[in-house]
């Protein structure tokens, strides 16, 4: 199967777990009579009236389309009649996707030029919003055009077998880049040589990869300038697997992961407990773990269900 057929394939189950939500948040909608009173400055007023399982339900699906997001995105700049706007109406019509799941309306507006009768006065911005709620049904019926935009886009994508990129779902879903290298990982964490706990975690990491035959490293493993430089950005593109600590917070780590995500890479994201998620990876699974043994008993099961091995025993080693 091609991978524009798979990408379909996804569209579709998408489509189908949205129906049920939608179906499930006009249920939830407390009656209105004539004269109800409609908080619109409340971005979130119809979504803070749905169950916490509606809302779980919600998560998932924006948590399907932002893996499918990266794949549509670079098959469609490896198609070479695509032009920039088509990318352009493929990123807006993901956004409504997104807003609409979380009952807000996704709205955007190009730069004006501000002139009357020849005389310039000034430009306005370009932006976007999300601020505005929107009920259940509404959502849907958005959510439907959007979903057919993108579509549209996969439709227009140029045929592209599936060992040529990453498909959510295979194989901690692999791009097949330039200098790929199987059997490595890549940690990105926090780093501070005044906090030996992090020297913990970091060692347990690399002993939980080493028990399924894969060797990871941290940036001050290998030569660099202590900055996100290419010689980092390289490692993120060509380990066969990436693994992202989210305690402390740190931008430098959220711009790793990020910049992981634009190629269409999964990383695998873990946070001490407590840790705060923020607005950009809070869709994505990223479970805590109380202290070091739960951290290397959480990560060598998903060890497990990536690679489909066993990890090594003692003796094995």
């Amino acid at each position: 199967m091609e991978a524009r057929e798979i990408l379909l394939k996804q569209l579709r189950q998408i489509q189908s777990r949205a129906d049920v939500y939608f179906e499930r948040a006009s249920k939830e909608q407390p009656e209105r009579g004539q004269f109800s009173y409609i908080d619109d400055s409340d971005p979130d007023y119809y979504w803070e009236r749905l169950s916490e399982d509606t809302k779980a339900l919600a998560r998932a699906v924006v948590r399907l389309l932002m893996e499918l997001a990266p794949e549509v995105t670079k098959s469609m700049m490896d198609t070479p009649f695509l032009a920039t706007t088509d990318l352009t109406e493929f990123g807006h019509a993901v956004k409504s996707l997104r807003a609409s799941l979380q009952l807000r309306i996704y709205s955007h507006w190009e730069a004006d030029v501000l002139h009357d009768e020849g005389i310039f006065h000034g430009v306005t911005a370009a932006g976007q919003s999300y601020n505005s709620p929107q009920e259940p049904r509404q959502a849907a019926a958005i959510f439907s055009r959007a979903l057919g935009t993108v579509q549209r886009g996969i439709e227009l994508c140029a045929p592209i077998p599936t060992r040529m990129f990453g498909i959510a779902g295979v194989r901690n879903s692999i791009t097949m880049l330039e200098g790929y290298r199987p059997g490595t990982a890549f940690i990105m964490m926090m780093i501070d040589p005044q906090d030996p706990s992090l020297e913990d975690v970091l060692q347990t990491v690399k002993r939980s990869f080493r028990q399924f035959e894969i060797e990871a490293v941290r940036a001050d493993d290998i030569e660099h300038e202590g900055v996100i430089n290419e010689k980092i950005l390289e490692e993120i593109r060509t380990s066969e697997f990436l693994f992202a600590d989210l305690t402390g917070e740190r931008p430098s780590v959220y711009y790793e992961v990020g910049y992981a995500h634009s190629l269409g890479r999964r990383v695998i994201l873990f946070r001490k407990t407590g840790t705060r998620i923020h607005f950009d990876l809070s869709h994505y699974n990223c479970p805590e773990y109380a202290n070091l043994a739960d951290l290397e008993k959480r990560l060598k099961s998903r060890l497990t269900a990536l690679t489909g091995k066993r990890e090594r025993t003692t003796l094995e080693q």
